[in-house]
């Protein structure tokens, strides 16, 4: 569980954005953990699979607060190896 997760917002075109989370660890299920992010968080998003970071689970608007307090909260990554990046 010493992977670092991280979060980033990614700008679209004028107010939209993407909320991008790479380097979760492997033994979690990315479709599980992409789903509850679209029931909580009333968004839609996808899983891409990228050859340099692996799974990156997409989803849209501004969450990188919220998911980063989920994967704490969750246990599925230390506070210390979380890193929200443009806040």
């Amino acid at each position: 569980m010493c992977t670092r997760a991280d979060i980033r917002n990614q700008q679209r075109n004028g107010r939209k954005s993407l909320t991008i989370i790479q380097g979760l660890p492997k033994q979690f299920s990315s479709k599980k953990i992409l789903k509850h992010f679209k029931k909580e968080f009333n968004c839609n998003g996808s899983i891409t699979e990228d050859p340099e970071f692996g799974k990156v689970i997409m989803i849209q608007g501004d969450k990188r607060k919220l998911v980063g307090d989920f994967l704490v909260h969750e246990g599925i990554a230390e506070k210390d190896f979380v890193k929200v990046h443009g806040v």
